[in-house]
């Protein structure tokens, strides 16, 4: 998508769901380690958290 004043943009996620018998910052850190995971596999991604 190109956008006038600041040109194309992509964006890359990672996600996950806090599970019931985890910390939330537990969650957070899975959710970057997806993160690296789609960066590493490309623009425009989103990996969810094992």
């Amino acid at each position: 998508m190109s956008f006038p004043l600041v040109g194309h943009q992509t964006i890359s996620l990672g996600v996950a769901e806090v599970s019931p018998n985890e910390l939330p910052c537990q969650a957070l850190m899975r959710a970057d380690m997806a993160l690296f995971k789609a960066k590493a596999n490309g623009r425009d991604r989103v990996e969810a958290a094992a």
